[in-house]
Parts: structure tokens; sequence; C-alpha cells
């Protein structure tokens, strides 16, 4: 095969998976998303595994300790914020694909290679039922310090499993 039917042969797998993922998910059973921490925190480091539909850089890290409960957030370069949930479904340890979603104030923030600012973005992602996982977002640019709310959405199989809202704050001043 050539290198140009690979390239097709990916692209059709992965459109077709994309079709059945409200399938999947619901054959999987996922019924709800448990939220069970929330607030800021720190990491282990991350790498870099792409980017989102709008250009903002995706990253994973093994791990994140929290350094508070709280649902406001000093927007300040480095903070992280975000929350560990676990995907309730009948079948424990099943594969399901699901979306997260990210709603931004006013103006938006900018992405890596767009200079026009994002007040919404998606991905994709696969994760494991009754596996403790985690979001986050880490400020890691001035356009990122944008004060108002902030939302994280868990969307599988076009039921939307949790949303979680942060209050973003500007810095006190002296």
């Amino acid at each position: 095969m050539s290198a140009g039917s690979n390239r097709i042969l990916r692209w059709a797998v992965l459109a077709i998976a994309l079709l059945l993922q409200p399938v999947l998910a619901h054959a999987q059973g996922v019924q709800r998303a448990e939220v069970y921490e929330y607030g800021t925190y720190v990491s282990d480091g991350g790498v870099e595994v792409g980017t989102t539909r709008q250009g903002i850089v995706r990253s994973q890290t093994p791990g994140i300790r929290q350094i508070e409960s709280t649902r406001t957030v000093i927007a300040q370069l480095g903070a992280e914020f975000g929350f560990r949930y676990k995907l309730i479904g009948s079948r424990p340890g099943a594969l399901v694909p699901i979306t997260i979603v990210a709603k931004f104030p006013p103006p938006g923030v900018l992405g890596r290679t767009s200079p026009v600012p994002i007040l919404r973005d998606d991905y994709m992602q696969v994760t494991t039922t009754g596996k403790e996982d985690f979001l986050t977002w880490t400020f890691e640019m001035r356009s990122d310090l944008v004060p108002g709310t902030w939302t994280f959405e868990l969307w599988s199989g076009g039921k939307k499993l949790t949303e979680q809202s942060f209050e973003v704050i500007l810095p006190p001043t002296s």
C-alpha cells in the first residue's frame, strides 16, 4: 500500500470511530460522571499530545495534587485548576470516547496558531469507566488570564455527563 493509501485508510477509520462515538458510548452504558474533587492543583509536569480544533494545546500529565478546594481561581501564570472525576457505567473498565467542551468568558483565549479569540472549544478523548481521571487547565500565556466564568463539560453519546464552572478573578492589586 502506498503512503497516500495508508493516510486515506487512517482518516476513514477515524471518521467511522467519530460517527460511532454515540453508539459506542451508549453500548458501554455510561450513566454519569461523578465529580469528587475540584479546585486548584499542581501537576507532575505535562507532555504535549496535540491541539484542539481551535488550536489550543492539549497536554497530559501523570498526576496532580490538590492545593485548595475552591471554585474561585486567581488569574496568574502557572495557576492550574479543574476537577477529578470518575465515569460511572454498567461495565467498569470499558473504554469510552468522551467529548470535552471548554467555554471561556469574553473576550476569549487565544490558541497557539489563531489570532482570533476562542469562546468555545472541544476535543474527543478515550477514557475508562470506573477509573479516576481529571481535567485541568493551566494558565500558560498572558492571553489565558481572562476573568469571568470558565465552564468545562464532559459529554458521552450526546448526553452531558457533568458541567463544572470556575470563577476566574484578577489578582488583588497592592
